[in-house]
Formats: C-alpha cells, sequence, structure tokens
C-alpha cells in the first residue's frame, strides 16, 4: 500500500473526524443528566468502536 499524500492524509483526517462529531451530535448522552457517569463510560465505549469501524472501512477505501 502506498503513503497517502499530505492532501490526502488531511482529506481523511476531514472525514473521520466529521464522522465522530456526527456521532457525538446524536448520541442520546447529550439529552441526558450530564452526572450519570455509566451513560459517559458507555459513550466512551460507543466511540471507540464506532472509530474502529470507520478506521477499518477508511483502510479498505484506501486499498482500492
Amino acid at each position: 500500500m502506498r503513503t497517502p499524500s499530505a492532501p490526502a492524509a488531511a482529506a481523511f483526517l476531514r472525514r473521520r473526524l466529521l464522522r465522530l462529531s456526527v456521532q457525538l451530535w446524536w448520541d442520546p448522552y447529550w439529552q441526558t443528566v450530564p452526572s450519570v457517569p455509566a451513560a459517559r463510560a458507555e459513550l466512551c465505549r460507543s466511540v471507540r468502536a464506532c472509530d474502529t469501524a470507520f478506521k477499518a472501512v477508511d483502510r479498505r477505501d484506501a486499498g482500492q
């Protein structure tokens, strides 16, 4: 696999940030009481899982 150019790498990071931002924006955690530690932990877990999935998709797309 070849190394992406600087503009391609920047575009990749922008897409990843946008996906994570959208996920956080729509997460039900932000509509609940902010002092619930379990909800915060679940949010972190779901973001990590989603980020891992997006990385796999991006790696697959980069290989095409």
